[in-house]
């Protein structure tokens, strides 16, 4: 999954927790503030009281909720009042507030009043204001009805009800796992019984659409089992298509790294799986590498190099590199001939480069002829390239592979022609580069080289909710 998914998907986490703070100002009309010796009372046009700390505009937190003119005889909020409970909050000049009283709502939720209310919040929230709420809308709304909110979700078919099925399940799944479990396996056999019947699209003729909402199904489960029973997430992801698994192993390692990061270690380094242990040990080290590189690099170390994957060196070298260049490059060296040594001499030259071209050209220097070398000067190359082309170009040719120098050259003079056309045109007019490669430096669209090697990325790179854009296995 591309990293556009991947902001997607944590966008759904993320903002259900994000929430505007503002100043309580004394509204018009439909609400006062009063402060007072005691703290600050808010009354809201739902009839709810917030009462605070002295000098506090935001509260405490404790909340009142009145439906009482909202309930029907047997105490519930029924259907045809959820609209108006809805617009009482989303008016609410608060935004503090109107969270508080919006989870007071969810509690008020049943199987018969949960669509009026998905409908009403629809109708109302927009915006920021919709991955606010929605999200903590179909989480409870599945906790409560998970079938009824999954059929409904589906019968809409837009982004809202997409990422609606993602929170709903995952509700369901922390309340029920098994029923939950049970759902998400019938329905996979019923999308492709459907695929497979004659004259019904198959799975590649229905679009990304559905594709990616098959894929958010799997991982709002895992993401909702895995609060509850992070040993049944896991043996679930064990089951699943293969290809599924990098990203949903990274989910639970995302829980496990909320009780602490030595546990998540622990943890990681103690899947049985070789494939999963290094899938979760992706997920840790990039915590593990921005908090403490030298203890990163002794757990990796203790893990052994069969557990050490590409993407987990290359994070600890730039994240370490960026601090101590030094006992960075000393660790990298120290790593066995290999994929994972290649890709953390890139990403560590990639941050070294940009830092102090000086002393990492004197290292370069240094290093014996090979692989790791020919990796540490591509990156220098596109790390300089911006500030010193000439310079680029020099270094890229003393690449010993013949395939790794002709690209490495090829990069570094389109960063060149993207910065400075005329100049980049005049070197290639002498330099002896096929006419093919000419092409394709004068085809690649001005700016984009400069940003794709002058970026160098952080933590995951282009990681989906808790997988990796993977180097390989």
């Amino acid at each position: 999954m591309n990293s556009s998914v991947r902001l997607f998907v944590s966008t759904l986490t993320a903002g259900a927790a994000m929430f505007a703070v503002g100043r309580v100002t004394a509204p018009s009309g439909n609400g006062a503030s009063r402060f007072g010796k005691e703290g600050v009372t808010v009354t809201t046009s739902g009839g709810t009281e917030v009462t605070g700390a002295a000098g506090s505009p935001l509260g405490t937190g404790k909340t009142v909720s009145e439906w009482a003119s909202l309930r029907a005889k047997d105490g519930k909020i029924p259907a045809e009042a959820m609209e108006e409970a809805v617009r009482r909050i989303m008016t609410d000049p608060n935004p503090v507030v109107a969270l508080e009283n919006f989870s007071a709502l969810l509690k008020e939720l049943t199987p018969e009043n949960a669509t009026a209310a998905w409908k009403a919040l629809q109708a109302q929230a927009g915006g920021a204001e919709s991955m606010r709420y929605l999200p903590l809308l179909s989480y409870a709304w599945g906790a409560i009805d998970g079938p009824g909110a999954l059929k409904a979700l589906a019968e809409e078919r837009n982004r809202e009800s997409m990422t609606g099925r993602f929170s709903a399940i995952g509700g369901w799944a922390a309340q029920d796992p098994a029923a939950a479990m049970a759902w998400l396996k019938a329905h996979e056999a019923e999308r492709a019984a459907t695929a497979g019947a004659e004259g019904e699209p198959g799975e590649g003729e229905r679009g990304g659409r559905e594709g990616m909402g098959n894929r958010l199904l799997k991982m709002g489960l895992i993401n909702g089992l895995a609060q509850s029973d992070p040993a049944a997430a896991m043996a679930l992801i064990g089951t699943m298509d293969e290809a599924d698994r990098g990203r949903l192993v990274g989910l639970v390692a995302d829980k496990e790294l909320k009780r602490g990061l030595d546990h998540a270690a622990a943890w990681a380094a103690a899947i049985t799986d070789p494939a999963m242990r290094r899938d979760a040990m992706n997920t840790v080290a990039r915590d593990y590498a921005r908090q403490d590189p030298a203890k990163a690099a002794a757990w990796m170390t203790a893990a052994g190099a069969d557990n050490v994957s590409p993407d987990a060196a290359g994070t600890l070298a730039r994240e370490w590199t960026a601090k101590e260049p030094e006992k960075a490059l000393e660790w990298v060296t120290s790593l066995p001939d290999g994929e994972a040594r290649n890709t953390a001499y890139q990403d560590a030259f990639r941050t070294w480069s940009r830092q102090d071209p000086t002393a990492s050209s004197q290292y370069l220097d240094q290093m014996a002829a090979g692989a790791s070398k020919d990796s540490a000067i591509s990156s220098f190359s596109r790390g300089i390239a911006r500030e010193d082309p000439a310079a680029a170009l020099q270094w890229a040719s003393t690449i010993g592979d013949e395939k790794a120098r002709t690209e490495a050259v090829v990069r570094a003079a389109q960063v060149w022609n993207a910065t400075d056309g005329p100049a980049a045109q005049a070197w290639m007019a002498s330099s002896g580069l096929a006419p093919e490669l000419q092409t394709r430096i004068l085809e690649q669209p001005r700016g984009r080289e400069e940003r794709g090697f002058g970026g160098g990325g952080g933590g995951r790179g282009g990681i989906d909710f808790g997988g990796r854009q993977r180097r390989g296995r």
